[in-house]
């Protein structure tokens, strides 16, 4: 399964930052010790995330906010041009939404920008359920995905392996890269939970240093919970 980061959806392949096919998977770190549950978001009627810690300073939205969809916008605006395309405004907004409605949640801060994005994805019919290779394949998939991003350059990443609760599998991805040459940061969990893969992106432009501390957090202390 291939969760796409990219807003221009370009096509995926696993390759390190420096253009090498990655194949030595992290080892899992030693079990640490599981905090509380101090919160839940619930996702779907089957699914709940658990929450170490409150997210004080956050919103969550089962609906982009409107900055995000703005910020798409601009990107799509970039694809169209590159492509000689012209679009209305409402077309593109309308784009813009479709993008972003395969999110079932949202967190994020309008005064800094910053923004999480949760999405689960059902197995397909049939579908069987992937190893810990194939969930590590799909951290390399989002990696390039991320390289293929209109406007990204001087892109550093790493690939970590995560116990998560709740997970049969799970891997952290973490970037530093510029963005039409402007810092930026992702932190993401692709993971495994039968029946669904699920991703937690968070994406930080760098204006309040204390949203990577909270979703750095949160993303160390995430649980998950499917009830079949």
């Amino acid at each position: 399964m291939k969760k796409f980061l990219s807003f221009l959806l370009p096509s995926l392949f696993l390759l390190s930052a420096c253009g090498h096919f990655q194949q030595t998977m992290p080892p899992l770190p030693q079990a640490a010790e599981q905090l509380p549950v101090v919160d839940r978001l619930q996702i779907a009627d089957d699914i709940v995330i658990g929450l170490s810690y409150r997210l004080d300073r956050w919103q969550s939205e089962s609906e982009a906010p409107d900055f995000l969809i703005e910020e798409f916008v601009h990107h799509i605006e970039h694809e169209l041009a590159e492509k000689g395309l012209v679009r209305s405004e409402e077309e593109k907004i309308a784009v813009a939404r479709k993008r972003l409605a395969a999110n079932e949640l949202f967190i994020f801060r309008s005064e800094s920008g910053a923004w999480v994005s949760i999405d689960f994805s059902r197995l397909r019919e049939g579908e069987r359920a992937p190893d810990r290779r194939a969930v590590f394949n799909s951290a390399g998939y989002a990696a390039e995905s991320l390289a293929g991003e209109e406007g990204v350059a001087a892109l550093d990443y790493r690939v970590s392996a995560v116990r998560l609760p709740g997970a049969a599998y799970a891997f952290r991805l973490d970037a530093d890269y510029l963005l039409h040459e402007e810092p930026h940061k992702f932190s993401g969990l692709i993971a495994f939970a039968n029946p669904y893969w699920f991703y937690v992106y968070y994406n930080d432009p760098l204006t309040d240093r204390e949203d990577f501390t909270d979703i750095d957090r949160m993303l160390r202390t995430l649980q998950v919970t499917v009830n079949q």
